[in-house]
């Protein structure tokens, strides 16, 4: 069964970087949800993303992608693998690290 993600990546974050104290699994999770935001936020809308899912249905990777897109109401970015149905949705995402966006972006929001 799918899980559905809903992630507010300030939690991993400490001083703008990753906490160093975050457990091997939550720094997976937040290195794949990073990778999302990455390419959400410097790929043309409608690309490919190149974020391969990372569920593993009966212990074997999933083919899919990621796919993801930004709400223009909500700003929080939308993400689900079209293969096995993970899912989730990321808020606070602006100014981050991992936000790929120019300066100019920035301010518009």
């Amino acid at each position: 069964m799918p899980d559905t993600w809903i992630t507010n990546i300030n939690h991993f974050l400490e001083a703008g970087r990753l906490h160093p104290e975050l457990p091997g699994p939550a720094r997976k999770l937040a290195d794949h949800l990073g990778a999302i935001i990455v390419a959400v936020t410097s790929v043309p809308p409608d690309d490919p993303l190149g974020v391969p899912c990372r569920r593993r249905p009966n212990r074997r990777p999933c083919a899919g992608e990621v796919e993801a897109f930004i709400d223009p109401e909500s700003h929080r970015i939308h993400w689900a693998c079209l293969v096995c149905g993970d899912n989730g949705v990321i808020s606070n995402w602006e100014r981050t690290v991992w936000d790929c966006r120019d300066a100019e972006a920035h301010t518009r929001h």
